[in-house]
């Protein structure tokens, strides 16, 4: 650089660097929102695999344990009792912790975990209608209202 400012040669080259640069912006941001598409994606489907899971357990409901804010209780009668006539039950807790929510078996101290990448779930049980609340950590929310008669035994 000259004492009197940039020359021409040196004007042109950080021109041409800096349209490089300014050219590659849209190409990142569309890379960048590519990759959001595909996790949310991914998030959505896991999300629906869970509830999907979640709810084949609520079709055989016996009893729904009050919920606490981070957790629900609910006992499940086993329709395959292979023919011997004998009626199993199965006691599971969903717990929402540690960033994700996991099924744990009253059978075994066994846990399944069911659903990651959460920020926050919530189970409210009003009459009938079962309410989860979830908020993933990247800002998606989802609310489902699962509605589970109580059978009688």
């Amino acid at each position: 650089m000259s004492e009197s400012g940039f020359t021409l040669p040196e004007a042109l080259l950080q021109l041409v660097i800096f349209l490089l640069v300014m050219s590659s912006i849209p190409q990142i941001y569309a890379w960048y929102s590519k990759i959001s598409e595909s996790f949310l994606g991914t998030q959505t489907i896991a999300y629906e695999l869970f509830l999907n899971e979640f709810r084949n357990d609520l079709l055989n409901v016996i009893e729904i344990g009050t919920p606490t804010n981070n957790s629900v209780e609910i006992l499940v009668k086993n329709n395959e009792s292979g023919g011997s006539g004998n009626n199993y039950y199965y006691r599971y807790n969903y717990r929402f912790s540690n960033k994700r929510i996991s099924k744990s078996y009253d059978t075994s101290n066994g846990m399944n975990i069911m659903l990651t990448g959460l920020k926050k779930a919530t189970f409210q049980l009003n009459d009938e209608r079962l309410t989860l609340n979830t908020e993933f950590k990247n800002q998606m929310r989802k609310e489902r209202i699962i509605v589970v008669p109580q059978k009688e035994e």
